[in-house]
C-alpha cells in the first residue's frame, strides 16, 4: 500500500522529493523493487518512471523522484532540505528510529510540512520507540490501524487459514501480526507477570520517612558498606 501510495503521489504531482526507506538494504531488493516493479508494470507509457538502478531512484517524467533507501547502509539517504514525502516501512523494527526520528527527520520539518509515514506491523519490544510515535499519531488525529479482517483481498477461507497457521486468532503471533496488538511474549520477559497499572503506584509516605540509599560492595572480607541519607 505504501509503495503505491509513493507512486500516485510522484505521478499525479510534479517534482516530487520522496524518499522511501527500509530498515535493511537487502530489504529493498528482496521485496520493495518487486512490489514497485509489479505496480508500475500497469503505468501508462507516459506516467511509467525509469529507474537508475546505480542510484536506487526511480525518475518520472513530470520531475518527481523516488528514491530507495537502506538505512543500515545509507542513513543520510533520508536527509534533505525539500522532501515531500519520508516512509520508513516496518518503523518498528528499526533499532535507532529514536535517533533517527529526532536527530534528521524533525529538523528537517522546520518551516515545512511534508509527510512522514511509519508503515508498521507492532513491535516484540514494547518499549520501542515507534510506539511513542503512534501515540503521537493518535492525538493529533493521523494514526491509522488495518487488521486482517479488514483486507478485503483475503476470503474467510484464508483468513481462517492463516489465523490457524499461527497458533488461532488468540495467540501472540496473531494479535501482533494480523490485529495490530501490542503484546509481550512471556517466552521473552523476564518477569511476564509484571503489570505496570497494578504494580506501580502512588503511595503516601509517612511524615517519619527518612530516604536512604545503601550499597554493599560484597565480599567475604571486606566487610564495608555505604548509607547514603
Amino acid at each position: 500500500t505504501s509503495c503505491a501510495v509513493d507512486v500516485c503521489e510522484a505521478a499525479l504531482r510534479t517534482k516530487q522529493d520522496i524518499r522511501y526507506s527500509t530498515a535493511f538494504q537487502t530489504d529493498l531488493e528482496g521485496f520493495i523493487i518487486p512490489i514497485f516493479d509489479s505496480i508500475l508494470t500497469t503505468c501508462p507509457s507516459d506516467v511509467r518512471p525509469t529507474y537508475l538502478r546505480s542510484k536506487k531512484v526511480y525518475e518520472f517524467q513530470n520531475g518527481s523522484t523516488i528514491k530507495l533507501v537502506g538505512l543500515d547502509k545509507n542513513l543520510n539517504g533520508i536527509r534533505g532540505n525539500a522532501i515531500d514525502l519520508l516512509v520508513i516501512d516496518e518503523a518498528a523494527f528499526v533499532s535507532n528510529l529514536e535517533y533517527i526520528y529526532t536527530s534528521i527527520i524533525v529538523p528537517a520539518t522546520a518551516n515545512r510540512n511534508f509527510k512522514i509515514v511509519f508503515p508498521s506491523t507492532p513491535p516484540t519490544d514494547s518499549e520501542h520507540f515507534w510506539l511513542q510515535l503512534c501515540q503521537k499519531a493518535k492525538q493529533r488525529g493521523t494514526y491509522l490501524e488495518l487488521t486482517i479482517e479488514d483486507n478485503s483481498s483475503i476470503n474467510e477461507v484464508e483468513r481462517a487459514r492463516l489465523l490457524e497457521e499461527v497458533g488461532g486468532k488468540d495467540s501472540i503471533t496473531a494479535q501482533r501480526e494480523f490485529y495490530c496488538k501490542v503484546v509481550r511474549d512471556p517466552k521473552t520477559t523476564i518477569v511476564p507477570e509484571f503489570n505496570e497499572a497494578k504494580s506501580v503506584v502512588d503511595i503516601t509516605m509517612p511524615e517519619h520517612f527518612i530516604p536512604c540509599t545503601i550499597i554493599d560492595w560484597g565480599g567475604s572480607v571486606d566487610k564495608a558498606g555505604i548509607i547514603l541519607g
